[in-house]
């Protein structure tokens, strides 16, 4: 997951580390102590909003499961708190109660339903400015590792938490270079890869990973003079 580009937003001061931190533990705690799951999804909610990909499964997770009727009512109040608070925030902010929205329209941040990506990934795969090229690959290697992580029946909060941060990339109509960022937050999305390296002999393995190591800092140096920020 380390070498993933544009890892270091994970050191930028923007909220993807405490994002990933949270919610990793969340879903880690998901079986065993469902109220702290949703204590932590609560708190990835007051940093971003894709929290939404945390608190779905932690609530559907507390159904689903042999949980007390008072472990369901409370891990389904308490999980969505902090994104509600988020957006009330927002809104109090704005001055209007869909001021998330307003604001992402304001960015030019809105939805097409995954057509722009079509035409970015056509566009940018084989041609185009490096970085264009390695979101472009970026975003086709996570569509693979999806479905290579439902082939090998992850467990299914990590499948849908993973799912639901990917299709939120793809239904984006902009900031296609940015997806590398978002999908950093897709965490389990590397699962595959480390089930196939466990195969590997210890030498080969590390080799693999100092190579990654050294592509991504090299890609990221190249970033810096060129004034691209993530």
């Amino acid at each position: 997951w380390g070498p993933m580009p544009v890892n270091v937003a994970l050191s930028s001061g923007r909220p993807e580390s405490w994002f990933v931190a949270l919610a990793a533990r969340s879903l880690w705690l998901l079986a065993r102590h469902p109220v702290w799951a949703a204590v932590l999804a609560a708190l990835a909610g007051l940093t971003r909003f894709q929290a939404i990909a945390v608190i779905v499964p932690v609530m559907v997770a507390a159904w689903v499961r042999p949980n007390r009727l008072t472990t369901r009512l409370a891990v389904t109040a308490i999980a969505p708190l902090g994104l509600l608070a988020f957006l009330g925030l927002v809104a109090h902010r704005t001055g209007r109660l869909d001021g998330w929205l307003a604001v992402q329209q304001e960015w030019q941040s809105v939805s097409d339903w995954g057509a722009s990506k079509v035409r970015f990934l056509h566009e940018h795969l084989l041609h185009g400015p490096p970085i264009f090229q390695v979101a472009a690959w970026t975003i086709v290697a996570a569509c693979l590792l999806f479905v290579a992580s439902l082939v090998l029946r992850l467990p299914w909060p990590l499948n849908m938490y993973s799912g639901l941060l990917l299709a939120g990339v793809i239904a984006q109509a902009s900031y296609h270079p940015h997806s590398m960022r978002f999908l950093l937050m897709a965490f389990p999305l590397v699962f595959p890869l480390a089930a196939w390296g466990r195969r590997l002999p210890t030498w080969l393995a590390a080799g693999i990973l100092l190579g990654l190591c050294v592509a991504s800092a090299a890609f990221q140096s190249g970033l810096w003079p060129n004034q691209i920020d993530f």
